[in-house]
């Protein structure tokens, strides 16, 4: 499984640390200090890992950066990582958009790379199989089943809008 770490650069250490322990735990995350070289356009290199990652990691700490608060709205708009957008609380006071909290939110306070790391391997693998087991979708006059339902990109719009609106308002 791909996985994206999203945190403020104050952050970067633990960060590191933390994808570290990730890889050694098995999955395979996006590492920028190895991909992002002199010279490579970093936007479009973190774009498209964004792009590829199967999960997302949010680190967060007092002060959300505004490339978090951009790739907090693009996971939300996805249906793929259902079930994998985990959030690390690294301090007690951390601002964390409403969104997020209404999905997974481990305490990393502590710092401790290793266990949080088990723990993100751990939840990610177990939403993985919850999103398996779903039942298909089924339409409201015929019941015919409907595989692979998504909602159309202008819903997805609206809603990464409002959500953007909302989470503005609320971290001004």
């Amino acid at each position: 499984m791909r996985v994206f770490v999203s945190h403020n650069e104050r952050d970067a250490d633990f960060a590191r640390e933390l994808r570290q322990e990730m890889k050694a735990a098995g999955l395979d995350v996006w590492d920028p200090d190895l991909e992002l070289l002199p010279g490579v356009n970093w936007l479009i290199k973190t774009g498209r890992a964004l792009e590829r990652a199967d999960a997302i990691v949010f680190l967060a700490s007092a002060e959300p950066s505004v490339w978090t608060r951009k790739e907090v709205e693009y996971a939300i708009g996805q249906q793929r990582y259902e079930g994998r957008v985990i959030t690390v609380r690294l301090t007690p006071k951390a601002r964390i958009p409403w969104i997020l909290n209404r999905l997974v939110v481990l305490d990393g306070s502590d710092r401790d790379a290793a266990a949080m790391a088990h723990e993100i391997s751990r939840k990610l693998v177990s939403g993985r199989n919850r999103a398996r087991r779903r039942k298909p979708l089924r339409t409201a006059t015929s019941g015919a089943t409907v595989s692979g339902a998504r909602p159309s990109r202008e819903i997805v719009s609206r809603t990464s809008n409002r959500v953007a609106r909302l989470t503005k308002a609320r971290n001004p």
